[in-house]
C-alpha cells in the first residue's frame, strides 16, 4: 500500500459519509444515536460533511492508496486511487484572538435522529469539555479521524496525525481532541495525554479528553513515536 495525502474534494462526500458509518459500526453510542437503517442518520452525516467541506477554517484531508484503484462514484468509465481514510483538522483562527477552534453551539437535541437524551449527554459533554479545558487558548483541534476498517493498521492514521501535528508544532500550538477507546492508543503514541474521562451507558463506554503540547525542534529530533 502506497499512501498519500490530499485535500478533500466535494466528490469525496459519499466516501466520507460511508467511512463514518463503517468506522463507528461497533461503537455502542454511535449505534444508538445513528442507527444505520434510519434515514435521518444518513441525512445528519450528509449535512455535516457538506457543511465542513465548505468551511474555510476546516482542513479536511484524505489518505488514499495510490498503488490501487477503484471505480469512481462519479463515472463508470473512470478509476481513482482507493479511498482509505480521512481526518478533519481545525487550526486556530489567528486573525482574531477571540476566536478559537472550539465547536459550534449544540443543535436542537429534540430533533436528533435517535435517542436525543443520550445525544445531549454525549455531545454536550464533548462541547463542554472542549470549552472548559482549552478556554480561550488558540489551538489545533482534531475534530474527526476515520479509517475504513479493511485498511486499519496500514499507517493512514499516523500519517494524518503527523500532518496536523507538524503544523501545530510549527506554530507552537497545543492540540486538542476527544477520543474513543479504539482511537486512544494512536493518540497516546503521538504524545497526547488524557485530562479527563467521561463514562456512559452505566460505565460500559468511556470517552477521553486529551491534549498535546507543541514539540520543539530538539524534542522532535529525539522523538521515536511520530
Amino acid at each position: 500500500m502506497e499512501l498519500q495525502l490530499r485535500p478533500a474534494r466535494p466528490s469525496d462526500h459519499a466516501d466520507i459519509v460511508a467511512t463514518i458509518f463503517s468506522a463507528f459500526e461497533t461503537h455502542p453510542i454511535h449505534a444508538r444515536l445513528f442507527p444505520r437503517d434510519l434515514g435521518a442518520s444518513h441525512e445528519f452525516w450528509e449535512s455535516y460533511v457538506s457543511k465542513e467541506l465548505q468551511d474555510p477554517n476546516a482542513r479536511f484531508i484524505i489518505a488514499e492508496d495510490v498503488s490501487s484503484t477503484s471505480a469512481s462514484p462519479s463515472s463508470d468509465n473512470l478509476t481513482t486511487s482507493t479511498f482509505v481514510a480521512f481526518a478533519l483538522w481545525k487550526p486556530p483562527v489567528t486573525e482574531n484572538s477571540s476566536l478559537t477552534s472550539a465547536p459550534a453551539p449544540p443543535p436542537d437535541w429534540s430533533a436528533w435522529p435517535a435517542n436525543p437524551a443520550l445525544a445531549a449527554a454525549f455531545f454536550g459533554a464533548i462541547g463542554g469539555k472542549h470549552t472548559t479545558i482549552m478556554g480561550d487558548r488558540l489551538h489545533f483541534y482534531l475534530e474527526l479521524i476515520c479509517c475504513r476498517p479493511e485498511f486499519m493498521g496500514n499507517g493512514a492514521g499516523g500519517l494524518m496525525m503527523r500532518w496536523g501535528l507538524e503544523q501545530a508544532d510549527a506554530g507552537g500550538f497545543e492540540t486538542y481532541l476527544d477520543a474513543t477507546p479504539s482511537g486512544k492508543p494512536l493518540y497516546d503514541k503521538n504524545g497526547f495525554r488524557t485530562l479527563e474521562v467521561v463514562k456512559y451507558l452505566d460505565g460500559a463506554c468511556e470517552h477521553y479528553f486529551m491534549i498535546r503540547d507543541p514539540k520543539t525542534a530538539a524534542e522532535k529530533s529525539t522523538c521515536t513515536t511520530l
